[in-house]
């Protein structure tokens, strides 16, 4: 009986909710189009006299389609919404269209009322650009205006003088000629009165004749490789100029102990560079905007030169306000330099090429507004470093220019012209206050505390193993240098920033120290007094160290190492062991 009872609930339970759908469902075939609407709360839309589009919305529960009577509106149905592109409004009169969105039939459901404003007066000059930045020279510029009404200028400045002050609706040009600045650097305002709301101003900045290196007002660090960055770090505490850097080499520097006036950007590999380069361009001109004077450095890789042209040139910047210095990438600035410039017969070829490469460049850019946004890899120059350090407001820091080889007469007359600065990264360091070489610290990460008890754990003198990128490969050898020297000496171990297999080492030998990672450079100038010995795979570091402490390397002798290190080491070949012979 129970059971029963519960049978005819259930059956009655069921029955109400067909019944529900029922009613539900002649519901929504009486109302079947109720729900076609545009998904807008404003349907009354204004918008401006130049060409635009508009993606609305549309909600249904059936096809629909839509129409306007209206030429200047166009129309199209994409993937269940609708694209409108509205014409430019060429006429002296505001106009006014609507869209009506169409459910089942013909039965209007929406409608959209368009108001588009009358033609209204604008002016452009050279193709966008809203300043023109010039060097000191007596010259003649001129200025494309584009404009669909008459116009008048004024100046408030009398360091130049135009020929003509006044032009109708259409193309003209304004030829201004610019007296020789003598003095410090100056700015002026060009207003265009063409009918708007108010006048477009046009900036004129010329720099002064005698602008140097120390003079940048704001500096650019951009870095890629691990020495160029230890530059840039060094060089970015002699100075308390507003600075913005840039790392690849994230792990160099804890960016919290960057001083006050720097400020990080962007940090890390290829996924962030175009964000940092967008970053870059745009505060650039935004620093321009507000100080027309100002006067640019940038610190960047040598290999990634360019940068100088495409973020400031090429962005309007005469090249007298940016000062550009090259930082060594180490061993790689003389081997490439070989590869390119060192065969006789076709390095004059290809170094005359490359100047004319750099010279047809648009270095007079005169305001014109660039677009184009080189990516990544697109900031390499593997060709520019040493011609362009030819150049005005170029200079190459580079530790060893007279090391640079080549078998060619025509370049070796050139390699003098370079504007190259000798300057070691420790003395760099030594040059600092002793604030700003704690604050390098800090930056770096480095526990002089605890490195110094490492190194004076025991009465024996300390070696260091300089390691590579992959510290597999040089097992054999490690064994030979563990068996040959630890008996003599508290061995230490170097290991590159992209080396994954080091573990290994300290596994396998629990006398073999590994240093806390941190550059090779920064822990020896700290550090130098302290190692007696170094040595191990070739690379970069061996050029910041004294020759008189390599005492031996994993090569078979100077002739196979990178240059310069071929040249460094051959007078000191007799004193260090060639463990690969």
């Amino acid at each position: 009986m129970k059971l029963l009872k519960l049978k005819r609930k259930i059956f009655f339970y069921f029955s109400s909710i067909l019944i529900g759908l029922s009613i539900i469902n002649c519901n929504d075939d009486n109302n079947y189009n109720s729900l076609t609407r545009f998904l807008l709360e404003n349907k009354q839309i204004t918008i401006g006299d130049y060409s635009s589009s508009l993606d609305v919305e549309v909600i249904s529960n059936v096809d629909w389609r839509v129409d306007s009577k209206e030429e200047w509106i166009q129309l199209q149905k994409f993937e269940g919404k609708l694209i409108i592109n509205f014409l430019k409004n060429e006429s002296d009169l505001s106009r006014n269209g609507k869209i009506y969105l169409y459910g089942k039939g013909n039965e209007v459901k929406d409608v959209l009322e368009i108001k588009q404003s009358k033609l209204l007066p604008s002016i452009q000059i050279n193709e966008g650009s809203d300043f023109i930045s010039l060097n000191s020279n007596e010259q003649e510029i001129e200025l494309t205006v584009e404009s669909n009404s008459s116009w008048k200028l004024t100046k408030d400045f009398e360091w130049i003088s135009l020929n003509k002050i006044d032009g109708e609706k259409g193309k003209s040009i304004v030829k201004l000629i610019i007296s020789e600045n003598r003095l410090q650097a100056r700015n002026g305002i060009i207003s265009f009165d063409f009918g708007g709301e108010k006048p477009f101003n046009f900036i004129v900045s010329q720099s002064s004749a005698n602008t140097g290196f120390e003079d940048t007002t704001h500096n650019f660090y951009v870095t890629f490789g691990t020495l160029p960055t230890l530059y840039a770090g060094l060089h970015l505490l002699t100075h308390e100029v507003p600075s913005f850097v840039f790392y690849e080499r994230n792990n160099t520097y804890d960016p919290q102990y960057l001083p006050s006036y720097a400020t990080p950007i962007n940090l890390g590999g290829n996924d962030v560079q175009n964000a940092m380069r967008d970053y870059m361009k745009a505060k650039i001109l935004k620093i321009n905007a507000e100080n027309p004077n100002a006067v640019f450095g940038l610190y960047v890789d040598d290999f990634r030169v360019r940068i100088g042209y495409d973020w400031f040139i090429s962005q309007g910047i005469d090249s007298s306000r940016v000062k550009v210095t090259l930082l060594t990438d180490g061993t790689g600035s003389y081997n490439e330099f070989y590869k390119r410039y060192g065969s006789s017969g076709q390095a004059e070829g290809h170094w005359k090429n490359t100047i004319n490469e750099i010279n047809n460049l648009n270095w007079g850019n005169k305001g014109k507004k660039n677009l184009s946004n080189k990516a990544i890899p697109e900031f390499e120059s593997w060709d520019w470093p040493w011609p362009i350090s030819t150049k005005p407001n170029f200079r190459y820091f580079l530790q060893f220019p007279d090391l640079l080889e080549t078998e060619d007469s025509y370049v070796k007359t050139q390699i003098p012209l370079m504007n190259t600065i000798n300057i070691p990264p420790y003395e760099l360091l030594n040059s600092l206050s002793q604030d700003k070489k704690n604050t390098f610290l800090k930056m770096v990460g480095l526990d002089h505390k605890a490195i110094n008890t490492m190194l004076n754990k025991s009465p024996k003198k300390n070696l260091v193993i300089i390691s590579t990128v992959n510290s597999a490969s040089l097992e054999t050898v490690i064994d030979k240098t563990m068996e040959k020297y630890s008996s003599e000496y508290d061995i230490f171990f170097s290991r590159h920033p992209a080396d994954n297999q080091w573990q290994m080492y300290e596994q396998k030998y629990p006398n073999l120290t590994i240093l806390p990672y941190m550059p090779f450079e920064v822990f020896f100038w700290y550090f130098q007094d302290q190692i007696a010995v170094i040595g191990g795979s070739p690379s970069s570091t061996f050029l910041t160290v004294p020759i008189e402490k390599v005492k031996f390397m994993y090569a078979v002798g100077p002739q196979v190492m990178p240059k310069p290190l071929n040249l460094v080491m051959n007078s000191s070949e007799a004193n260090i062991d060639w463990m690969l012979k």
